[in-house]
């Protein structure tokens, strides 16, 4: 084979391991990794190392860019635990894998960009399909939660994915409309994968969604400059997407703490069928403004509920809470009393709705966007008064990051190490005085705690200008696109561990890589 016909089949098969890697992220770990395989493979069969030992001697910004993963060799230093040191290097090689191989290789042309967002987007569509279908309870498909049809991986991750998209979308259909051959049909998948954003009900998504709107409609009105019209709309609509969210807020927060107006003194003692009620005015928790611990009576709950359903009062619903606080809660989000008065209003809807778990008649509207909003702020409320958090998915990163800054205090320069982390948090748990389960005991889920807290302050500097120097030497912040991008992984690390699984480190990783060190000239 001639030299250039071997160097033809390379690019081909590095093309489309890339090609490869864009499809499997929304879908497959394994396709993933089996991406990276041949990324590797067709690397090493390549040869030529001399010319891409020299390509990377000269390139700064992706030496720079490697002390991330080289941060988390560094730190075996202060490790104890090398068994989970070296799962978590493995996790992290896309670290070292994409940025090695795609900056040592020829730069990527626009069209073949362009080609790989189209599989990535592509795939991402796709798989909201087949989730869709998975939520009209295709093929017999059941699920307790709405988050549970996101089957290939991790809602979060796949919301990052799907806000990435719809973005990637959008740039183009206003940089380049006249290529779009339908924009009917662009439109139509924008908006349907914006529905599906919401559908899938991935709060980390939809907040960076709503952040990132307004970010790119300013964009927008800049890049239209001739079209008043256009322009105009655009204005409009930026208005509206940073108004009518803050108004809404507000709204809720307003709905959320509007409480029944109880003379607590002369609260009646006894049931209309004259058992005595339990009343504990100085619980303060609520339920859609109505106090949970008021007109309530066990002895008629008990009875009346074993009545009207097969899951026993003292057992436990399909969430595996104890279903009669479930009854109580459920009872009072409907401003009913907890008796057999109240258990008589209650339709067969509410009766299946309490035995799934739901605590509040909102859930039967869990498309309710004040609902949404709703369970944030009665976590809070609830952690406020009670300091509970247990099965609360806000609240229990108040006790994860509690811990993690305990850590950070006692290890504050060079952090626990590479191979520590989990463990450092399990001492924590175990001899401090959390409330949570055991089964609770997770990490900060905020990437830059846990790189503080795995690195100390030394390591976390260090990673902080691997991640950000290489993006200002090389003018990748000069692409809109690129920025989006970053965005969505800097604002999912604030609320996540992002870089701890392998699909969130190869998404930021092989993206990264692409913009940053693969292409020759950023678009703006």
């Amino acid at each position: 084979m001639s030299r250039e016909n071997r160097n033809y089949l390379h690019r081909l098969i590095y093309i489309y391991s890339l090609l490869l890697a864009a499809v499997s992220l929304p879908v497959s770990e394994f396709l993933l990794s089996l991406s990276q395989f041949f990324l590797a493979a067709n690397w090493l069969v390549e040869g030529e190392f001399k010319k891409k030992w020299e390509t990377f001697k000269t390139n700064r910004a992706v030496q720079i860019f490697l002390l991330f993963f080289g941060a988390h060799i560094i730190w075996l230093f202060n490790t104890t635990n090398f068994a989970f040191a070296l799962h978590d290097l493995k996790i992290k090689l896309p670290l070292l894998v994409f940025p090695v191989i795609i900056s040592t290789t020829a730069p990527l042309t626009q069209v073949e960009l362009k080609k790989i967002f189209r599989y990535f987007n592509n795939s991402v569509l796709i798989a909201t399909f087949i989730m869709f279908a998975l939520f009209l309870h295709c093929c017999g498909f059941q699920y307790d939660n709405v988050k549970h049809i996101s089957i290939f991986i991790s809602h979060i991750r796949f919301s990052l994915m799907l806000v990435l998209s719809i973005f990637i979308q959008l740039y183009y259909l206003v940089k380049n409309k006249n290529l779009i051959k339908n924009i009917l049909l662009a439109i139509g998948i924008i908006f349907w994968e914006i529905f599906f954003l919401f559908l899938l009900q991935a709060r980390t998504g939809i907040v960076i969604f709503s952040v990132l709107l307004p970010v790119f409609l300013f964009w927008s009105i800049k890049q239209l400059k001739n079209n008043k019209i256009i322009k105009f709309t655009l204005a409009t609509s930026l208005i509206v997407v940073i108004l009518l969210p803050v108004i809404f807020i507000i709204y809720s927060v307003h709905r959320f703490y509007q409480t029944d107006k109880v003379d607590l003194k002369n609260l009646p003692k006894y049931t209309a069928a004259h058992n005595p009620y339990y009343h504990n005015p100085n619980s303060k928790v609520i339920e859609n403004g109505h106090y949970i611990w008021l007109y309530v009576s066990m002895k008629e709950l008990r009875e009346g509920w074993n009545k009207i359903s097969n899951i026993p009062f003292d057992s436990l619903d399909r969430k595996g809470q104890k279903i009669k606080y479930t009854i109580i809660r459920y009872l009072t989000s409907k401003g009913l009393t907890k008796d057999a008065e109240g258990l008589k209003q209650l339709t067969p809807k509410d009766i299946k709705l309490i035995e799934s778990g739901a605590t509040n008649y909102l859930e039967g509207k869990e498309f309710s966007a004040y609902y949404q909003i709703y369970k944030v702020l009665w976590e809070i409320d609830v952690y406020r008064k009670k300091e509970e958090a247990n099965n609360h998915s806000v609240t229990q990163r108040f006790e994860f990051l509690k811990a993690a800054l305990h850590i950070i205090k006692n290890n504050f320069w060079f952090g626990v190490g590479t191979g520590d982390v989990r463990d450092a948090y399990y001492e924590y748990y175990t001899h401090s005085n959390t409330k949570l389960k055991p089964k609770f005991w997770l990490r900060a889920h905020n990437q830059f705690v846990t790189f503080w807290l795995t690195f100390g302050v030394v390591g976390f500097v260090l990673v902080l200008i691997a991640i950000f120097v290489p993006v200002f030497m090389t003018g990748a912040y000069k692409s809109f696109i690129f920025n989006i991008f970053f965005l969505i992984a800097l604002f999912s690390f604030l609320n996540e561990d992002t870089l701890e699984t392998q699909m969130g480190v190869t998404f930021f990783s092989f993206f990264y890589s692409i913009f940053v060190f693969g292409l020759k000239k950023m678009n703006k």
